[in-house]
């Protein structure tokens, strides 16, 4: 084969699997992590209404950067006044807002949410509170066609450099 075909083609594999990476990024990074159940303003005690049971995390939404939300303490109880099993998040998956507090939701349905030390002092009308679902993975294919496109590019990269 004539270098200079070899060379073309190996150009235009290399072009193609650079831009099915981009793209696969791209898809990626747009597919939402997290399902947003409840949107909220800070306040000491309200209502908050679970359309299905599971595990849902409290996170925090600060307009800025501030120390609000350290030391709070958040307890969530059933209409019927069960209290529902919680405890603090503590990984550093910060995605959407500040995650404050796990908890598992036994069955759909109204459940006080109720905080503790909230700061008498300060305004809290530019904060909020948001409930989410963490979303299963469901980008395998995405993922396996920036394999396939990674391995496309190498593949253009040996045929050169014969």
């Amino acid at each position: 084969m004539n270098s200079d075909v070899r060379m073309a083609i190996g150009i235009a594999l290399i072009g193609v699997g650079v831009t099915a990476i981009v793209i696969c990024i791209g898809v990626l990074t747009s597919r939402p992590l997290r399902e947003i159940i409840a949107k909220m303003p800070l306040a000491p005690e309200q209502w908050v209404t679970f359309p299905s049971a599971g595990t849902f995390v409290l996170h925090g939404e600060d307009p800025g950067w501030s120390l609000i939300f350290l030391g709070l303490r958040i307890s969530l109880q059933a209409a019927d006044g069960r209290l529902v099993t919680g405890f603090r998040w503590t990984t550093e998956n910060r995605t959407y807002g500040i995650p404050l507090w796990r908890c598992l939701i036994p069955e759909p349905g109204r459940y006080y949410l109720r905080i503790a030390n909230l700061p008498s002092d300060r305004d809290l009308s530019p904060y909020g509170l948001n409930f989410a679902r963490t979303l299963p993975f469901r980008s395998w294919g995405t993922l396996s066609v920036m394999i396939a496109a990674a391995l496309l590019i190498l593949a253009a990269v040996i045929m050169l450099a014969v």
